[in-house]
């Protein structure tokens, strides 16, 4: 994967203008994309199966039905591609939770500490933030 790794600004979702251009980088047709934020924003939780997992009970939001996975599988990929700043240490192959831990508590302001419900507890306007902000793609994508 690392050869098809890129920064930041050679992401497709980079300066992105135009709802086509999403919808065509996701593999969806527009229309079908708009049905499906339409659907998501009225009842979310009818495209994700819910359920308890592991000894710790995590909760497990799974999506139900092909377009929405696809979508979601689609977008993995294209931001797993871009290449993490140095100092990111987390979510990388090879490197487990211990060298991540050993890496920062070089840094003279480490604090060990555990993010519960990380992804539960991730709001929509950080992910707003993130593609706004960070990718500069329009606010109405």
């Amino acid at each position: 994967m690392q050869d098809k790794q890129y920064p930041l600004e050679g992401s497709p979702f980079y300066r992105m203008k135009s709802l086509h251009k999403l919808a065509q980088i996701l593999h969806i047709e527009v229309k079908k994309l708009l049905k499906l934020e339409e659907s998501l924003n009225i009842n979310p939780e009818k495209h994700y199966r819910v359920f308890i997992q592991g000894p710790k009970k995590r909760e497990i939001q799974h999506p139900f039905g092909t377009q929405i996975a696809a979508v979601q599988k689609r977008l993995k990929i294209l931001l797993t591609r871009i290449k993490p700043p140095e100092y990111v240490q987390s979510g990388r192959k090879g490197i487990s939770y211990v060298d991540n831990a050993a890496h920062h508590c070089e840094n003279s302001f480490c604090i060990p500490m555990d993010i519960k419900k990380f992804y539960e507890s991730t709001k929509g306007e950080v992910v707003f933030q993130f593609f706004f902000y960070r990718m500069k793609m329009t606010s109405d994508l």
